[in-house]
C-alpha cells in the first residue's frame, strides 16, 4: 500500500485480501522506503516494564534517543526498525491500518545522505555492487547498511569485517528478509570457508570481484539461501 494525496492506495488482491480474508495492512511504501505505524503507547509501556531507558532501546534498535522518543509519540518507523521492536519487546507493537477509518500516520522525512559516512569497507564494496549493474542506496541507523536493486530484485545490503558481531547482524538482516520476502546478502572481507551465517548468504570480496552482472550475484545469494 501507498498514500497518494494522502489517499491510501492499494492492489485489487490487496484489497480482496483485506475484505474476504480479514489479512491485516501494515506495510506501506513512500519515498525512503517501507514504513509500518507504531502504537506508541505500547512501546512505551513495554520498554519502561522491562526497565529500559530510551537510550537503551535506541541502542537496541540502532537509532537515536530521539527517535525513540518520536516513535513513542506516534512517528511512523521503518519496517526493519519495527521488526527489531517487536523482536526485542516481544508485543505487537505495530499498527494495522483500518481502511474504514481515517487515516493519519506520521512518516519521518527520508534521510538519504551521501557515503561518506561508510567505513572504507563499506565504500568499496558499494562500489564495486554498483559497477556490477546494481544502484546502491545507503541507509543511517539501520541493521543494514545499503538497499541494492537492479531491474528485477532489491537486495538488503550488508557490508561487514567478519568478526564476533556478524552472527547477532546476519540474524537480524536475514529475519527482515523475511518478514519482507527481500533477498539479503552480507559482504566480508573474508568468509572462513563459510557460504551463509544465520541462514544469510555471505559473499566474499574476492569472490565479488570476479562476479560481472547481476545476474551472477543472484544466482549465488539463492544457492548459498539453501
Amino acid at each position: 500500500m501507498y498514500f497518494r494525496s494522502g489517499v491510501p492506495t492499494l492492489t485489487p488482491t490487496t484489497l480482496k485480501s483485506y475484505l474476504l480474508e480479514e489479512i491485516p495492512i501494515q506495510v506501506y511504501a513512500a519515498p525512503g522506503g517501507f514504513y509500518v505505524r507504531i502504537d506508541g503507547q505500547r512501546l512505551r509501556e513495554e520498554r519502561e516494564r522491562r526497565n529500559l531507558s530510551r537510550g537503551d532501546l535506541a541502542r537496541m534498535l540502532h537509532v537515536s534517543r530521539r527517535a525513540i522518543k518520536m516513535y513513542e509519540e506516534g512517528m511512523d518507523a521503518r519496517v526493519e526498525v519495527a521488526a527489531l521492536m517487536e523482536e526485542f519487546l516481544h508485543p505487537d507493537v505495530i499498527k494495522s491500518f483500518d481502511l474504514l477509518k481515517p487515516v493519519k500516520h506520521v512518516r519521518p522525512k527520508p534521510n538519504i545522505s551521501e557515503t561518506d559516512w561508510l567505513y572504507t569497507f563499506q565504500k568499496e564494496i558499494f562500489s564495486m555492487v554498483e559497477k556490477i549493474g546494481y544502484k546502491v542506496i545507503p541507509l543511517r541507523r539501520c541493521p543494514f547498511e545499503a538497499v541494492s536493486r537492479d531491474r528485477r530484485h532489491i537486495l538488503l545490503t550488508s557490508a561487514r569485517k567478519f568478526d564476533a558481531s556478524l552472527k547477532e547482524r546476519a540474524r537480524v538482516v536475514g529475519s527482515i528478509a523475511r518478514i519482507t520476502e527481500k533477498h539479503a546478502v552480507i559482504f566480508t572481507d573474508r568468509r572462513e570457508g563459510k557460504r551463509s551465517i544465520e541462514g544469510t548468504p555471505m559473499i566474499g570480496r574476492k569472490e565479488l570481484a570476479r562476479i560481472r552482472d547481476p545476474y551472477e550475484i543472484m544466482n549465488m545469494i539463492i544457492e548459498r539461501e539453501k
